[in-house]
Formats: structure tokens, sequence, C-alpha cells
């Protein structure tokens, strides 16, 4: 590929989009993670932090995160306690007792639970650990999505329905299904990516393999109501980038095939990947839904490669109009936005995905996450 022409024009792709429910208050309760990092926590904060996944050292990007904080003097205390880890080998009830006792022994200011779904949480549990840390703020994160075609397991129904204040990653739909659990008060929280992991430090090179690459699963259900709302669409773009880029469009995923099709890509691997390409395309399951997207977009930014995506409503606010992501509003404009940047030459494309890095890095990674958590949490900002 040669240096070729100037910037290519893309406002056509990259215009505003329609506002849902929650736009009016967009400005003040949808912000990315590093609006908080100026926000004061509170003193003497004690966290007790339950994280989602099964290895011992499950979120290692946010207990990094965390333990900088209890460096810094801005936690008194801080404990992470494995739930599911330890649920692999012990009794689900036995282990519960255990965070019972730690959250006793620790005098918490806050637990932070994230993600649950058939751990054997019960009212009692709950009861005994609110008594165990009285006058602590209970907190439940879950950044899976939630809505039409996928409802709360029963922990995380329960614990909605408890908690002192839970966090989810868009603001309509998703919203709505842990309202209709019992949520006393809804905040969003952003998904962010794991910066050791991703967006490792890089010399940007020419030699690239793909002129873009695609990283998603294909999830097909034959129920109609348990299909995705963004399923057509995404197979669309699949379709639409193998007819058009042919064996210069990397499809990485379950259930792919065809042109182009490589099959799965180990999570931990997905700069690479990324890199291997001078673009990285991606259609939502979820489109519509306000101000959400997944772990995708921020691992994609943060590869330093030019990323083209759903618009979903909100974003304008979130994102405003900015180098190296491009936002598109079908899978056809997808794949002629990657026509654009493709045609714009190496020097620009370079230049653009070091300005997605940038932004990813200042705004979208996890030690910035951890912070913002608890100064949501901690904060008295108004519910969606």
């Amino acid at each position: 590929m040669q240096e070729q022409a100037p910037a290519p024009n893309l406002t056509s792709q990259s215009s505003p989009g329609g506002l849902g429910l929650a736009s009016t208050q967009l400005p003040l309760t949808a912000r990315l993670d590093s609006w908080y990092d100026s926000q004061p926590l509170p003193a003497n904060l004690r966290l007790l932090f339950v994280p989602n996944g099964t290895e011992p050292d499950a979120q290692p990007g946010l207990r990094r995160g965390f333990e900088a904080l209890l460096a810094a003097g801005e936690l008194e205390r801080y404990t992470a306690f494995p739930l599911q880890y330890e649920q692999q080998s012990a009794r689900s009830s036995e282990v519960w007792e255990r965070l019972i006792a730690t959250a006793r022994l620790d005098e918490p200011t806050v637990i932070l639970i994230q993600h649950l779904g058939h751990g054997g949480l019960t009212p009692r549990i709950l009861s005994d650990l609110r008594a165990a840390a009285p006058g602590a703020t209970l907190a439940y994160h879950d950044m899976d999505p939630f809505g039409r075609g996928k409802p709360l397991p029963p922990d995380a129904r329960l614990i909605t329905g408890q908690a002192d204040v839970v966090l989810g990653c868009g603001v309509t739909d998703f919203r709505q299904a842990f309202l209709r659990s019992g949520a006393r008060r809804f905040l969003y929280a952003p998904h962010a990516y794991d910066d050791d992991r991703f967006g490792t430090a890089w010399t940007p090179s020419a030699d690239r393999q793909f002129d873009v690459v695609f990283i998603a699963n294909h999830n097909h259900s034959r129920l109609p109501w348990r299909r995705l709302p963004g399923a057509a669409g995404r197979v669309a773009l699949v379709r639409l980038l193998q007819k058009r880029f042919g064996s210069k469009a990397g499809i990485f995923g379950r259930g792919w095939q065809g042109l182009g099709a490589q099959g799965p890509v180990a999570y931990s691997d997905q700069t690479a990947v990324l890199r291997s390409a001078w673009t990285s395309a991606n259609w939502d399951y979820f489109p519509a839904e306000e101000a959400y997207f997944s772990d995708r977009l921020p691992i994609s930014l943060a590869a330093g490669v030019s990323h083209v995506t759903t618009r979903h409503p909100g974003y304008l606010e979130l994102f405003g109009e900015r180098p190296g992501l491009h936002l598109c509003d079908s899978p056809e404009s997808v794949v002629a936005t990657v026509e654009k940047l493709i045609a714009a030459g190496e020097g620009w494309l370079i230049r653009d995905g070091e300005a997605a890095r940038q932004f990813a890095w200042d705004n979208m990674g996890q030690h910035r996450q951890a912070r913002a958590l608890l100064a949501r949490i901690t904060s008295e900002e108004a519910s969606l």
C-alpha cells in the first residue's frame, strides 16, 4: 500500500445519532471513566472486592488499580476475595460464609461484588453479609448485557434487589432489566480494558496481513425470543467484508465460515490480531442500547488501529467526533468507511490508529476504571 490521498471525508458516517430514553441525562450521568480522575474519594475508604472470574487472580487490571489506590493512600484497606474461584473447590455455602467472615474482620465501607450467576446466593447470606459490615455500601457491578434474549441469572436478580447501588454498561434496556429486578439506584459504568494485557507499546509497521479484521463470535439461536437484536447485522457485516475484501479480511471468532475465516482467537491475543490489519470492524449485538459498548471497543482502540463500529445513541456525548473511532449506522456503511480509510494510505492510517491508542489510554484503561467505580459508588450522583 502506498501513501495516497489526504484524510478521507467521513462526515456522512459520523454524524450525530438519535438519542434515546436517557439522552437528556447523559451529560450528567453517563461519563467515561476519565471524568472521575479529579473527583475526591471519601476518607477512610475500606474496600472488599469480589471479582468476576474463576481464576485465582480474576480481574487483574482492576486489582492493580485498587492496589495503586491503596499505595497512594486513597484506600485505607483493600481485600480481594475470589468467590467464584473458591467455589470450584469447596461447597458454595462454605465460601459464602468465608466471605462473610472476611467482611466481619475487615470492616469495609464498600463491598463491591461483580457478576453473579448460579452460585447459591440466598437472602440469608445477604442478610448475614450486611450484618457483618453494618453501614457498608453494598454495590453490584455487572458488565454483561441484559434485556431481550438474555435475562438476569438468579443470583444477579437477588443481589440487584438488595444492593445499595447497581452499576451496568447501558442506560436503556440494560437499565430496565435491573430496575425490573428491584434495583434501588442504577449508575452507568462503561467497559474498560486491562492496560497491562492490551495496548502494549509498539512501533506501527506497514507490514499488515489484512486490510480489515473482525473479531466476534457467530452466536445463533433457533428460538426467535432468544435471538439477539444485532445478530442479523453482524452476519450481514461479515458477508459484506468477505465479498468486498476477500482474503484481505480476517474474520476471527467461533462459527464463521468462508473466505478469510480464521477461527477463534484467545482473549489475550486480540492485540496481535488487531495489529495484523490496517483497520478493525465490528457490529454490536445490541446496536440500540444507549451509551453501550463492550470491552471490544476499548481493546480495539488501545491496539492502535482505526476502529469502525456501530453507532449507538449517546455516543456523541461520550466520544464526540474524534480520530481513530469511526461510527456507522449500518453494516453497509461500516464497509464503505473501511474502504475510505484504506484509500487514505498508510501514513494517515498510522496517525489515526495512534490517536485511537492515545484516547483509549487517556480515558478507558482499568487504571482509571478502578478509581471511577469507587467515585461513582460513593458519590451523590443522580441515579439514571
